[in-house]
């Protein structure tokens, strides 16, 4: 019994020693946040929590972020080697300033990041040619969603120098960008020439008829590519019959998503020919 003193006081250091080595590595992390000093509280909250577990993806979107905390959150998962693989940073007010915190950070072989959501932010032509140009640079990413940051607006060879830059992805999506018929060209006359593309989303663009017949043209050569999302592109029965064709001659499986389009009763049941064959068509 009487060396249960030396052994309470024993126990007592360890969980002492303990308790410092949390407290420290609360500290650092803590210390680590003050860096974002253009980030509201909730947002470094929201990242510290997300980030306390080592997961590898992060999720802020829809979290009021402005374009400086955007950087500054960029620079604080460079700076901390922190082992992102899935980053969304979607409808927030991002810019310039993100995106040159993001171009370094990709330029890092210590990042490893595969998916990036940009979606619904506040690019400007020029950022989103740095921001394409970054991607074919490294490399890395393969997954590329990008809705509604006015694509449309970019001229006509910017758009293919855009699209051509990001050749080596397998997952694009540019859904709600203001994409017309007369940019479609520009468009597929890129990424025709990737042997990588395996997903392409182009919903929600006033695409229109003429812009399917372009699409059209190619879809039977672009091998690598399993799915097609094109909804609600304003076409017409027109656009579908271009589709229609361009289907039979493909020889590779495909899923196609064409809803709320408008086309004749007869184009639909030969859509709904196709099902159950290698084709599998959404409606």
């Amino acid at each position: 019994m009487k060396h249960l003193p030396n052994l309470f006081s024993s126990l007592f250091v360890l969980l002492a020693v303990s308790a410092g080595v949390q407290c420290h590595a609360l500290k650092n992390s803590v210390d680590g946040l003050h860096t974002l000093r253009h980030c509201p509280s909730s947002a470094k909250k929201f990242l510290n929590d997300q980030l306390s577990d080592n997961d590898t993806s992060l999720t802020l979107g829809n979290a009021g972020i402005s374009d400086v905390c955007g950087a500054d959150i960029i620079e604080y998962l460079h700076a901390q080697h922190k082992p992102i693989l899935v980053l969304s940073l979607r409808n927030n007010t991002l810019a310039k300033s993100t995106v040159k915190a993001l171009v370094q950070w990709l330029a890092d072989p210590d990042c490893h990041l595969l998916s990036l959501d940009l979606s619904y932010n506040n690019f400007s032509p020029t950022t989103s040619l740095i921001l394409a140009k970054a991607l074919s640079e490294t490399g890395k990413v393969e997954r590329f969603v990008y809705q509604a940051n006015n694509l449309g607006v970019l001229k006509k060879h910017d758009m293919h120098a855009f699209f051509l830059s990001l050749l080596h992805l397998r997952v694009l999506d540019f859904s709600y960008n203001h994409i017309e018929s007369n940019r479609v060209t520009s468009l597929i006359d890129a990424l025709s020439k990737s042997s990588s593309l395996s997903e392409l989303n182009l919903s929600y663009n006033p695409i229109s008829d003429n812009g399917l017949e372009v699409i059209s043209n190619v879809l039977p050569v672009l091998d690598s590519l399993t799915v097609l999302k094109l909804d609600f592109v304003k076409s017409s029965t027109l656009g579908a019959n271009a589709v229609l064709k361009a289907l039979a001659l493909r020889k590779n499986p495909l899923h196609l998503s064409f809803r709320y389009n408008h086309y004749a009763n007869v184009t639909y049941r030969q859509f709904d020919a196709f099902k159950g064959s290698k084709m599998d068509i959404t409606l």
